[in-house]
C-alpha cells in the first residue's frame, strides 16, 4: 500500500491519513513471532517517513495491549535501522508513557512499555544512559510495586547492562540485597528478587532475551536523552493527521528508502544453490584480528585506555582467549616486564567475569608450552601471571595443571613456575603467600602441586621449593611425609619383635640341661649355655722359627770384662 505522491493537497493527505490509520492498526495487530518478515514488508508499503509518529502510536498501543516486547521490539529495531526518527520518537515517547504510567501505578500499563524498552536496549536501540535514570527513579523511593519493575528489567537486560556497565550493574543488585536484607519486601517481591539472584549467578542463562542477528544488521542508531521528571509528558496528538508541506520531496525519500530495503531483502531470498562457498584456510581473519588488538596495546598511552578500546569492541566470550593471548606474546616482546599489560589484565577481569575464564586457559596453555618459548621469554611471563595472581583478580585455581613429579614437568615447565612464585613473593611477601596457600577453598586445585600422599612426589616437590628458596613453603608437606615414613616403620618393627620373641621362648625351650639339674633339691641358678662348636686345631706354619740373638750392649759387655 502507497499513498498518491502526484496529489499532495491536504484534503487528499487527510483521506491517504484514514486509510493508513486502520492499515498499520490492522498489521501491528496481528503481528507475532511467526510472521515477522511477511509483517515488515506489509509496513514497507506504506510511508514510514510520513507516518513515523502514527507508526509510533500504533506500535505503543499494541504493545500495552499484548505485551509482545520480543517481537515489537525486533520490528522497531528495524525500522530504526532504516529510519532513525522512529527510533528516536519511540524511545521518546515511550519513556513518557512509562513514566505516566509509573506515577499513576498503572501495573499492566508500566510492565509492558519498560518490557518494550528493555528490549530495545537489547537491540542497542536506546542507550544504557536512559535505562540508568529510569532505574534511579525506581529505586529513588522503593516500595514493592518499583522492586517489581527492576526486576523485569534485569531479567531481560541484564546480561546487556553487565556488558556496557558492569559498575552500574553491581550497585543496582548490592541495592537489591540491601532491601531484601532488611526485610522490607513482600513475600511476593522478595521472592522475586532471590528468583533474579539466581538467574545472575547462572549468567543469565536462558532467560536473557537473545539478540536476533536480523535487528543487528545494517546500521545502527542509539537514542539517548535526559530525563526531566518534571517537564516529560506524552504526546496527546501522537496518532492525528499532520500535514506535511514537502509531501513530494518525502515520497522521493521513501522511494529511495523502500529500494534500498527490496534490495536487501532480495539479497537474503536469492537461491543459493549455484553458488560455491570458499572457506578461507588461510588464517586471514585471525591475523587481522590480532593486528587490530596489537594496534590497540601499540597505540594506547595506559593500561586503562587499552582496555576501553578493547572493550568496545565488545568480543564474544569464546573469542576472549585470543585476545589475552595477543596480551602475553606482545608483553614477552619487551625487554623487561612492562606494568603496562599487568594494569590492562586487571581492567579486563574487573570489567568483566567472562575474562577470568580466558585468562586461565591461557596460563595453561603457556604452561604447557613453555618450551616454545625462550629464558627470558619465561621471566617476562613469570612476573606477568605472578603479578595477575597477586592482584587476586585470577586465583589460585590456575595451579591446578601443575604436577609436581619426574614424569609430569619439564625444565622449562620449572623455570616458568619459579618465576611466577618469586613474583609472588614479591607481591605479597613470603607470610602472605603461606597464607594464601593454605585457605581451604584452594587446597582441592594444589593438590597436585603440593602433594600429600605420594612419598617420591612429596620429596620432589619438597626439593624443588627448597632448591628455588621456598623451603617454608613445604612445612606441611615435610611433616606429612614423617608421618608416612614412621607409619611405614611400625609394621616392620611389630615383625621383628614377634620373631625375636619366637627366638627366645625356642630357645629356652631347647636349651641344654646344665649340671645343677642333677640335683633336684638345688635351685638352677646358672643360664643356659650355647654350644660353641670346636675350635679348629691350628695346623703348625711351614715356616721355620726365626733365631734370636740377643744383642750385647757396650755396658754389659764392659762390666764383663
Amino acid at each position: 500500500m502507497s499513498t498518491n505522491p502526484n496529489d499532495a493537497s491536504e484534503e487528499s493527505q487527510r483521506s491517504n491519513w484514514k486509510v493508513l490509520d486502520a492499515y498499520l492498526g490492522s498489521v501491528f495487530q496481528n503481528a507475532d513471532s511467526t510472521n515477522f518478515e511477511s509483517s515488515l514488508s506489509d509496513l514497507m508499503e506504506v510511508n514510514i517517513i510520513l507516518t513515523k509518529n502514527l507508526i509510533v502510536y500504533h506500535l505503543l498501543r499494541c504493545q500495552k495491549l499484548k505485551c509482545d516486547a520480543a517481537t515489537y521490539g525486533l520490528l522497531a529495531a528495524k525500522l530504526n535501522s532504516l529510519f532513525p526518527d522512529i527510533g528516536g520518537i519511540l524511545v521518546k515517547e515511550g519513556t513518557a508513557q512509562f513514566i505516566e504510567a509509573y506515577n499513576r501505578q498503572d501495573r499492566r500499563a508500566a510492565v509492558a512499555i519498560l518490557s518494550l524498552l528493555t528490549h530495545l536496549f537489547n537491540y542497542e536501540v536506546v542507550h544504557e544512559i536512559v535505562i540508568l535514570q529510569l532505574m534511579h527513579l525506581l529505586l529513588e523511593n522503593c516500595d514493592n510495586f518499583s522492586i517489581s519493575l527492576v526486576v523485569n528489567l534485569l531479567r531481560d537486560g541484564g546480561k546487556h547492562l553487565m556488558e556496557v556497565s558492569n559498575t552500574a550493574h553491581n550497585m543496582v543488585y548490592e541495592k537489591l540485597r540491601e532491601l531484601l536484607q532488611a526485610g522490607l519486601l513482600s513475600s511476593s517481591t522478595a521472592k522475586a528478587v532471590e528468583e533474579l539472584f539466581d538467574i545472575r549467578r547462572s549468567n543469565y542463562g536462558d532467560a536473557q532475551s537473545k539478540i536476533l542477528a536480523e535487528a543487528l544488521e545494517g546500521e545502527r542508531h542509539t537514542h539517548t536523552f535526559i530525563i526531566d521528571n518534571d517537564t516529560i509528558t506524552p504526546s496527546n496528538n501522537l496518532g492525528e493527521f499532520e500535514y506535511e508541506a514537502n509531501f513530494l520531496k518525502t515520497a522521493e525519500l521513501f522511494e529511495a528508502l523502500n529500494e534500498r530495503f527490496l534490495l536487501e531483502s532480495n539479497e537474503k531470498l536469492a537461491p543459493q544453490t549455484n553458488v560455491l562457498l570458499a572457506k578461507d584456510m588461510t588464517g586471514k581473519n585471525e591475523i587481522e584480528f590480532k593486528k587490530q588488538i596489537y594496534l590497540i596495546l601499540k597505540s594506547s598511552l595506559s593500561g586503562d585506555e587499552a582496555a576501553h578500546k578493547i572493550l568496545k569492541l565488545r568480543i564474544s566470550d569464546p573469542e576472549k582467549h585470543r585476545v589475552v593471548d595477543v596480551i602475553i606474546k606482545s608483553s614477552i616482546q619487551e625487554s623487561t616486564y612492562s606494568k603496562f599489560y599487568g594494569l590492562l589484565s586487571e581492567r579486563l577481569c574487573s570489567s568483566h567475569k567472562s575474562w577470568k575464564p580466558a585468562f586461565q586457559k591461557i596460563f595453561k596453555e603457556n604452561y604447557d608450552n613453555a618450551e616454545d618459548f625462550e629464558p627470558f621469554q619465561l621471566r617476562t611471563m613469570g612476573k606477568f601471571w605472578g603479578h595477575i595472581i597477586a592482584s587476586d583478580y585470577i586465583g589460585f585455581e590456575v595451579f591446578e595443571c601443575i604436577k609436581m613429579s619426574d614424569e609430569d614437568t619439564t625444565a622449562p615447565g620449572r623455570i616458568f613456575l619459579k618465576f611466577i612464585m618469586q613474583e609472588l613473593v614479591a607481591e605479597l611477601e613470603i607470610k602472605e603467600l603461606e597464607n594464601r596457600l593454605q585457605e581451604d577453598y584452594v587446597q582441592p586445585y594444589l593438590a597436585n602441586m603440593f602433594p600429600m600422599s605420594d612419598p617420591e612426589k612429596m620429596r620432589y616437590s619438597i626439593n624443588y621449593f627448597t632448591a628455588i628458596g621456598l623451603g617454608t613453603l613445604t612445612q606441611k608437606m615435610r611433616g606429612q611425609l614423617e608421618i608416612v615414613n614412621q607409619s611405614k616403620k611400625i609394621p616392620d618393627l611389630g615383625k621383628n619383635e614377634s620373631t625375636t620373641n619366637g627366638l627366645r621362648e625356642r630357645d629356652l625351650h631347647f636349651a641344654p640341661k646344665s649340671r645343677f639339674d642333677k640335683n633336684p633339691t638345688m635351685p638352677n641358678r646358672s643360664r643356659g649355655r650355647s654350644k660353641t662348636p670346636p675350635r679348629r686345631q691350628r695346623r703348625g706354619s711351614l715356616t721355620p722359627p726365626r733365631r734370636r740373638n740377643r744383642s750385647r750392649s757396650p755396658v754389659t759387655s764392659r762390666f764383663s770384662k
